[in-house]
């Protein structure tokens, strides 16, 4: 479904790209509170949001909480993360957006046209838990994410290999992506607010 790809492509830019929807935290119960149910909850909520984009009709306010979007990525995205990447859980604190990724990055590393230098190898090898961390304000049709800190298995990595992961998980599938720039939001979404437990979705025209 367009929709809901399109609204868990902006959630997954927003914390790090498609790959990478992490935190500066230790790991979490990959599977805790999972269920098929959640899912289609998410799923029923992408697609009211996609008859109002396609119909023109306001949409309201809608709230997605941890335990769906987490299904939702369980359950109905699984099969579109990248090679290495095998498992995929999310966090909402007041204004940050919080995320883990499990990542095989031997496997990683056999997908990639160009294989990184050594000392990026140095690492980026086995499976490990990477983690990021920063702030969201979305507000007026307009988005921007700070990104403030990297981690490997809770440990803080060096810019040089942020920078990388940027080049290969984000810039790779998303040129015109600059993490440090303001940018639209999809669809007819007004605001993106992230609150403790939970992200709601606010459509432009019942923005107050």
């Amino acid at each position: 479904m367009v929709i809901a790809r399109g609204i868990t492509m902006l959630l997954a830019l927003l914390l790090f790209g498609q790959s990478l929807l992490l935190a500066a935290q230790e790991a979490p119960e990959w599977d805790a509170g999972l269920s098929k149910e959640a899912a289609q909850s998410a799923a029923g909520k992408f697609r009211q949001i996609q008859e109002s984009a396609e119909t023109d009709r306001p949409f309201g306010r809608i709230q997605l909480s941890e335990q769906e979007v987490n299904s939702y990525f369980h359950y109905e995205m699984a099969s579109l993360f990248p090679p290495g990447v095998s498992k995929i859980r999310m966090e909402f604190q007041p204004n940050r957006p919080i995320g883990f990724v499990l990542v095989d990055f031997d496997k990683v590393r056999e997908s990639l046209k160009t294989p990184p230098n050594p000392l990026v190898s140095y690492f980026l090898q086995g499976v490990h838990t990477v983690g990021v961390e920063g702030t969201l304000v979305a507000s007026n049709g307009t988005g921007r994410f700070h990104l403030e800190v990297v981690t490997l298995d809770g440990i803080t990595l060096p810019q040089f290999v942020v920078d990388f992961l940027i080049e290969q998980f984000v810039k790779a599938h998303y040129p015109s992506v600059d993490l440090d720039r303001p940018f639209r939001l999809p669809f007819s979404i007004d605001q993106v607010r992230v609150e403790a437990g939970k992200i709601v979705l606010v459509g432009r025209a019942d923005a107050l």
